[in-house]
């Protein structure tokens, strides 16, 4: 999981958090090397995606036989954090993802649409992207006229790029799952709009599926390729 999460963090956040270590470390004094508001922004969604995601597959999937149900309990915490951050990036599971329950599929489709964060290796629109359409809206209904993000200013430039990015992504997804909705209409081995919703993001992100590649029909498959 650690593997995962550093691979997914970007770069960047690498640079500036080697850079504060080695300061620290250090012993000098003078002004402490602050952290972007890029690396601030990575890390905090990061670390709410992974833990709300982990505490949801937790309480959602604790009973399931098909999933958390057979293990004990620190079993069941230590799957559920393992889930909610290779969903975002790296495409393992530890339990069959065709036993989760409908909502749960939902909650993986939206972490795997996110994915990780820029300059990394991860997938997806990516957090930082989702982040700063957050902070636009809380800062529109707090009367802003700017976004401020940890008492900074973001231009509007940013934005609109973070808009365009999520956009697209959104349009390319319900395209591909309305395709594959057409495309496997007749399909004799059975799926569900939550199937589909999981393995065109999953196509987008994470890699992952619920078991329904291999009964892609030829054009299915292009679709997902």
């Amino acid at each position: 999981m650690a593997l995962i999460f550093l691979g997914g963090i970007g770069f960047a956040v690498w640079r500036d958090v080697y850079e504060k270590l080695v300061f620290l470390l250090s012993g000098k004094r003078g002004r402490r090397p602050a952290l972007s508001v890029h690396s601030k922004l990575a890390l905090a969604t990061s670390a709410v995606l992974v833990l709300g995601g982990a505490l949801y597959f937790f309480l959602a999937e604790y009973d399931n036989p098909a999933t958390l149900g057979p293990f004990a309990a620190p079993g069941k915490a230590l799957r559920s954090l393992f889930q909610s951050v290779s969903l975002r990036t790296a495409g393992f599971y530890t339990f069959p993802q065709e036993g989760l329950h409908e909502p749960s599929k939902l909650v993986s489709a939206v972490l795997m649409l996110i994915g990780g964060s820029p300059g990394g290796t991860a997938g997806g629109m990516r957090t930082v992207t989702a982040a700063v359409v957050v902070c636009s809206v809380w800062s529109t209904l707090r009367g802003f006229d700017h976004i401020t993000v940890f008492r900074r200013s973001l231009p509007d430039s940013t934005l609109k790029k973070s808009l365009t990015v999520i956009a697209v992504m959104l349009f390319l997804c319900l395209a591909s799952a309305t395709l594959l909705s057409v495309t496997e209409f007749r399909n004799p081995y059975g799926h569900g709009i939550s199937d589909i919703l999981y393995e065109v993001t999953s196509a987008f992100g994470a890699g992952q599926t619920t078991g329904l590649t291999p009964h892609l029909s030829a054009p299915g498959k292009l679709v997902v390729i």
